[in-house]
């Protein structure tokens, strides 16, 4: 079981979705979860998730942010990022 938290900031406002997955096929998603940033105003993520998978060979993507419906001309800070283990 792990956490991730970072701190985000966007210049214009969007929906973003925050991801955790493996970074090979089939792309197993651990953790996908939306936010709403507004413009100029810094949120804080917090996720919880658990890797289900026990090889500890492949490499996952943390975090995997989704960009697409971001508007042109974007500018994203993405800050004060950490992973935790849970026990």
């Amino acid at each position: 079981k792990y956490r991730l938290e970072y701190k985000i900031k966007s210049n214009k406002a969007f929906n973003i979705a925050s991801n955790v997955i493996l970074t090979v096929e089939p792309w197993t998603s651990y953790s996908n979860k939306s936010y709403e940033l507004k413009a100029d105003q810094e949120i804080s993520i917090s996720n919880a998730f658990e890797i289900t998978d026990s090889n500890p060979e492949k490499a996952f993507r943390v975090p995997c942010l989704s960009l697409g419906l971001a508007p042109a001309g974007t500018e994203l800070t993405v800050s004060d990022l950490k992973l935790f283990a849970v026990k």
